[in-house]
């Protein structure tokens, strides 16, 4: 047999009794993908055929036109692994090449799956040891355990990489100008049960209960309940395509997304098998993504590229939508969450599953091509596709005097808009009316049944459906969260998820409700660490089958409402604000940027407590510490004369009328006692301007007008 892989010497057989009638591959026609979901899909042709995996009892209860392609899968693929490596020979190379290249490659461990593997990660650079503001380029393969070429491509892409860096000139100046981050393997328990372990047609991870780790990604991020996981997903955990009971939770998704956090990507490419199709979001619908266009078109070429592929949505790939996948959340997350230009795609490789010898071969070095193709496309990615502006973190305040500065992290934003909350009134929603507190997509009010007065909001109930109820206002941080709950749902088939965003856009599950509980259940929750402020929601969703009597919620604390939520400036271009003589209370404000895409998220609430500073520094008080300087000023410096009862970090700004900062003088540790500095003015126009002078805990202003 001919042996293709990285001209290493492979071939490990293990074979297994069988017990039972093997399994089959069979081709079914005049079909969709999305009408065999409950069988193992193996790969397809679009509009033409379905490749399934049964067994001899499936296969009589098919009921539809088909062809037997091969009557035993099992031992064809068990014949096939000795083009294709071992777990341990893939690690072992992947270790190889970081240490004959380490001027260009580095191997990076980023966590563990369940069984004790690691998730690797190679990253391909000239100054690989440094984060360079280099387009840069993701690939990813082998989620689905029994899908082996989707780890010999990467591989292969790694290995060409560095073998020919110093001697082939295009891909010495594309490992000059770019950073490859390159994850083979991200399934290794499946890998090894399925490749190694003579379970040849393992899909899934090896997790309890296993699931598919191509639907337990944390949806499109977009803000659509129907893109969200779990939406269309399948629950049944001897199910083929079982999604988990909650994202991230497959040991390699969750490493693998931790991760992604903490790079910027401008593209990414997942390989699956097979059907020979380029992929790209949405998958959970037919409508374009925002970036739709653009997706197409570098989609087509990278067909093109490869060569005999087509190129199309992810949306028409499964007939019906899907929810969990990788490509909907990869990009959905960059672009509505992280505010990266990125765009992302999956490559259905081969046109039968795990193909060896000379068909892998070209397989393999047909996708090659695809690959430099986007390495090349990744400098005009980064470059040209204007991202949305992630949401600006204030930076923390707490008590204040009444003239204060609002300051947030720098976004490649136009402008900005600073909002202020005053007034907050925290409230129990006992659903007796509609008050304007909730978007209810699906949710209404109802009588059915109720915890207090009259009504409480219910889920609905229809096949295949939905629904959600989103907080319309930010809740700062309090101690608790409650509500009360009816659910009466198909155990582990319908599901109700209690969760929480930051901006709306990217939810993180706090509960799950499912199964028969036809009694009002009180349910409490600390708010959540790491959260300011957040938005609630309840999200339901039936599957295609019987949809039982659904979920209905009541008397729901907190709710806030605010007296008054004004903007205070939308045409900010600095990254702060100065305010002025604020009234005593307590206020809250956020943040968000604007570019050519229109605005972007609203950041979480900083709460600001003016009046009330309330701590002593080195046991000083305010009066401690004096500002002053000449009032009116002509084209003379301004004199400014400052004392500090004691050493601290000291920062003195000047902002003008708008709250603009115009210069900073100094920001650096200063000695107690008296200090004196100059303002040169004459960069500056006629105005009045304002002298910050901002230390760890006291703030001291006061202003001056210059005439010119």
């Amino acid at each position: 047999m001919f042996v293709y892989f990285l001209s290493l010497v492979l071939g490990i057989n293990i074979s297994q009794p069988k017990t039972e009638s093997p399994k089959m591959l069979v081709r079914v026609y005049n079909t969709t993908i999305a009408e065999l979901q409950q069988y193992d899909i193996a790969g397809c042709e679009f509009g033409k055929w379905v490749d399934i995996i049964v067994s001899q009892e499936e296969l009589g209860k098919l009921g539809k036109g088909f062809s037997i392609v091969l009557p035993d899968f099992e031992k064809y693929l068990e014949s096939a692994k000795a083009d294709y490596p071992t777990y341990t020979e893939f690690t072992t190379k992947m270790n190889t090449i970081a240490s004959t290249y380490p001027s260009i490659a580095k191997l990076y461990a980023i966590g563990k799956t369940v069984e004790g593997k690691d998730i690797l990660v190679l990253k391909i650079s000239d100054n690989v040891n440094t984060d360079e503001n280099e387009p840069s380029f993701l690939i990813m393969g082998n989620q689905h355990a029994d899908e082996w070429p989707g780890l010999v491509i990467p591989l292969n892409f790694a290995d060409t990489l560095t073998k020919k860096y110093s001697s082939d000139t295009h891909i010495a100046n594309l490992v000059n100008s770019r950073e490859f981050w390159i994850i083979p393997c991200s399934n290794p328990d499946g890998y090894a049960y399925s490749h190694d372990g003579g379970n040849a047609t393992w899909r899934k991870d090896r997790q309890t209960p296993a699931m598919d780790p191509n639907r337990n990604w944390n949806g499109s991020c977009n803000g659509e309940i129907a893109g969200e996981w779990g939406g269309r997903a399948v629950f049944g955990t001897t199910q083929i395509t079982f999604c988990g009971y909650a994202p991230f939770q497959d040991s390699g998704v969750k490493h693998i997304s931790n991760f992604l956090k903490t790079i910027d990507v401008n593209i990414i490419v997942s390989y699956h098998t097979y059907s020979r199709t380029v992929l790209w979001p949405w998958g959970y619908k037919s409508d374009a993504t925002p970036d739709g266009a653009l997706m197409s078109q570098i989609g087509g070429q990278l067909a093109s590229a490869i060569g005999s592929y087509s190129g199309q949505q992810i949306y028409a790939y499964v007939g019906g939508g899907v929810t969990g996948g990788s490509d909907d959340w990869l990009y959905g997350h960059a672009l509505e969450v992280e505010g990266e230009n990125m765009l992302a795609y999956s490559v259905e490789a081969c046109n039968t599953a795990n193909p060896t010898g000379s068909i892998l071969a070209t397989e393999v070095s047909n996708n090659l091509k695809g690959l430099f193709f986007l390495a090349d496309t990744a400098n005009y990615v980064k470059n040209t596709l204007t991202t949305k502006i992630k949401a600006p973190e204030i930076q923390a305040i707490d008590s204040v005097s009444p003239n204060f500065s609002i300051k947030w992290e720098k976004q490649p934003a136009d402008k900005y808009e600073l909002q202020e909350y005053k007034t907050m009134t925290l409230n129990t929603d006992d659903a007796e009316s509609d008050r304007g507190w909730w978007t209810l997509e699906g949710f209404s009010l109802a009588t059915t049944q109720k915890h207090s007065g009259s009504k409480s909001y219910f889920s609905g109930r229809s096949n295949g459906t939905i629904t959600a109820m989103t907080s319309n206002y930010p809740l700062p941080k309090v101690d608790s969260i409650t509500f009360w709950v009816w659910v009466y749902h198909e155990n582990n088939v319908d599901w109700m998820w209690f969760e929480v965003s930051k901006e709306g856009k990217e939810w993180d599950m706090v509960d799950s409700f499912t199964g028969t509980h036809n009694t009002w259940t009180r349910k409490s929750y600390p708010f959540p660490a790491g959260y300011k402020s957040l938005y609630i929601r309840f999200r339901n969703a039936y599957d295609a089958g019987t949809a039982q009597l659904g979920v209905y919620i009541d008397d729901i604390y907190p709710v806030p409402t605010y007296g008054t939520i004004a903007t205070i400036s939308n045409a900010i271009t600095d990254t702060s604000y100065y305010i002025t003589s604020k009234p005593y209370g307590k206020y809250w404000y956020n943040v968000r940027g604007n570019n050519s895409r229109g605005w972007g998220n609203w950041g979480e609430l900083e709460e600001v407590n003016v009046g009330n500073v309330g701590v002593t520094y080195s046991q000083t008080s305010e009066q401690e510490f004096v500002l002053k300087c000449n009032s009116i000023a002509s084209t003379k410096p301004v004199n400014i004369e400052y004392n500090l009862p004691a050493n601290c970090k000291t920062k003195l700004n000047i902002y003008d009328i708008t709250g603009k900062l115009v210069k900073t003088i100094l920001d650096k540790e200063q000695n107690k006692g008296l200090n004196k500095v100059t303002l040169n003015t004459e960069s500056l126009v006629s105005g009045v301007y304002f002298v910050s002078l901002e230390t760890p805990v006291f703030n001291k202003h006061t202003k001056f007008i210059l005439i010119k």
